[in-house]
């Protein structure tokens, strides 16, 4: 059943073409991890097959970590995922030394205690571009670059 969830989520993103991958071919880890979908497996895609292949090839907790993250997204109000949807259409086509510094930021942003991020999360939206510039020198001050 936790596997019929991210199929769901992972098809979503797959391609049309026909099945060329024989569920043969698959080594023993990707057929023990994918033997829900092997009764499916003749009329999925190449590509749905790929993608299915490459989630059999990830570790336990890479696919619970996946499994946990798809959960909290569907938890999510509709308006929050259809704006988090848009500002990721949006990060795809910024220029890639823009998404640099946003990725950049990003992990600056993951290397504050939960407490501060927890903060920032509530606090920010709040703030006027002053504010935030302020509040962000005073981290940077206390936490580093």
């Amino acid at each position: 059943m936790k596997y019929a969830v991210v199929l769901g989520f992972l098809l979503f993103f797959c391609a049309n073409a026909w099945a060329d991958i024989s569920w043969d071919t698959l080594n023993a880890k990707e057929q023990q991890t994918l033997q829900a979908f092997q009764s499916l497996w003749s009329t999925l895609s190449a590509a749905q097959q790929d993608k299915l292949r490459r989630w059999g090839n990830l570790s336990d907790e890479e696919r619970s970590k996946i499994q946990q993250r798809f959960q909290m997204w569907q938890q999510l109000p509709s308006e929050q995922r259809a704006m988090l949807s848009t500002q990721l259409q949006s990060f795809k086509t910024m220029p890639l030394a823009k998404q640099q510094r946003i990725k950049k930021w990003w992990v600056w942003l993951k290397r504050l205690p939960e407490a501060e991020q927890s903060r920032l999360r509530q606090e920010w939206l709040k703030l006027d571009q002053a504010e935030k510039r302020t509040y962000i020198d005073t981290l940077q001050k206390r936490y580093g670059d």
